[in-house]
């Protein structure tokens, strides 16, 4: 880009003194090019006056000052014109924000440090938060700092793997602080980049999906029932919800979901100054609205997402959708259904989008049929879930458990294989 920009500058230059009565030369060729093919001798020169000669002369130094601070104007904004935010990578940067943001770093920086307890779980945790920074391309000014948020997130890993609490302890302090500072930069450029290019056809239904994806996680129904039943608003409530919605503000809708898409954006925003401000007699209807319209909103962008043929293939949205699958408790369900028998309410609605999530994502080729495989049991258990079929649903969740686990270890051999090749 920056050889285009510098071959634009020279031209424009080019063209200034090509355009200029002062360069005789160029005028002398173009006279030679509208001549007769046998021109006749031409008369001998008048000599001109002084001032004509000397408005002949060579350009002065303040002339040319003046023509460069006008292509130094012009280069930039092309310049700037060229750095304009793309629609893929806006996506990625917000979702990418948006799961650093839930990671949990605080928790796991608190019980560090003050209950000096680490669990089994959560060296891979933080190891999937620092992989989500890897695949994103993050503009210039958030590159370094994510590669140092990267950094210290993989060493907290590594000793947290190593039961290290004396090195884990100081090193999940220094990762909540810095992925908080990050998370606070990114949203500033993620206000800036208004201009957004137009999404390809290929990222639009991942994107579409992740969204809706994060939208049902979001706790909408929780917030709506302990506002209006239990009358209680939390600290962390405003900035959910405010999460929530800048989700919302980086897809590029589908004309039959545009509409609606900003209508719940509204609705999620002055939920969040609500909640901001304690103000339970405004918050409380505005939950019940973002609630229903949210719900409404998943179930038509889910039909749109139907409707389409995905194929979508970069890094970062496999990277994403794993991130998602790993987070999703299939252990945990599979272990209730086989020592309790009991389905919760939200199962199943846990469970379908997570199936539907692997059907955005143009698998490479070593991971196709797992991810098929793997989709289909997930839906199997979808349905048996929303049945209430415990028979059903029990072996189902130890298969898409084990499924699940499986193949998340392959698309990260597949992830590692890929940045090492620079991909």
């Amino acid at each position: 880009m920056k050889r285009t920009i510098f071959a634009l500058a020279v031209l424009l230059l080019m063209a200034a003194l090509a355009l200029s009565p002062k360069n005789p030369a160029i005028f002398a060729a173009q006279s030679d090019q509208n001549s007769a093919a046998t021109p006749t001798p031409a008369p001998e020169p008048e000599a001109k006056p002084a001032a004509v000669a000397e408005s002949a002369a060579e350009p002065t130094m303040a002339e040319l000052l003046a023509r460069l601070e006008s292509l130094e104007t012009t280069v930039a904004q092309l310049s700037a014109a060229a750095q304009v935010v793309s629609y893929a990578q806006a996506d990625a940067v917000n979702t990418a924000v948006y799961l650093l943001d839930t990671a949990g770093l605080h928790g796991v920086d608190v019980r560090l440090n003050e209950e000096d307890t680490i669990l089994p779980g959560d060296s891979g945790q933080i190891a999937r938060v620092a992989r989500l920074l890897t695949t994103v391309d993050w503009p210039a000014s958030l590159a370094a700092d994510a590669a140092d948020l990267h950094a210290t997130l993989a060493a907290l890993a590594v000793a947290l793997g190593d039961d290290d609490l004396d090195e884990a302890a100081p090193l999940a302090t220094q990762a909540h602080e810095d992925a908080h500072h990050f998370s606070h930069h990114a949203q500033e450029w993620l206000a800036e980049a208004v201009t957004l290019a137009a999404a390809d056809a290929t990222g639009q239904a991942n994107a579409v999906n992740t969204a809706i994806y994060l939208l049902d996680g979001a706790g909408l129904h929780g917030v709506d029932v302990r506002l209006n039943e239990e009358g209680t608003i939390l600290p962390g409530d405003s900035g959910q919800i405010a999460r929530a919605a800048r989700v919302l503000t980086t897809v590029d809708w589908p004309d039959s979901l545009a509409e609606d898409a900003a209508a719940l954006h509204t609705t999620l925003a002055a939920l969040a100054v609500a909640l901001g401000d304690d103000d339970l007699d405004a918050a409380a209807p505005l939950a019940t609205q973002a609630h229903e319209e949210a719900h409404d909103f998943s179930h038509h962008a889910q039909e749109w997402l139907d409707g389409l043929n995905r194929a979508p293939n970069q890094a970062n949205r496999v990277n994403t959708a794993l991130y998602l699958l790993d987070a999703v408790d299939l252990h945990g369900l599979a272990e209730r259904l086989t020592d309790g028998g009991a389905i919760l309410p939200g199962d199943s609605g846990e469970v379908a989008p997570l199936a539907r999530l692997l059907t955005t994502v143009q698998w490479p080729d070593e991971l196709a049929e797992d991810a098929s495989a793997l989709h289909d049991t997930l839906s199997a258990l979808a349905l048996a879930l929303a049945d209430d079929d415990v028979a059903a649903a029990t072996p189902l969740a130890g298969q898409a458990h084990d499924d699940a686990h499986e193949f998340s270890e392959m698309a990260q051999e597949w992830l590692s294989v890929t940045e090492e090749g620079g991909e």
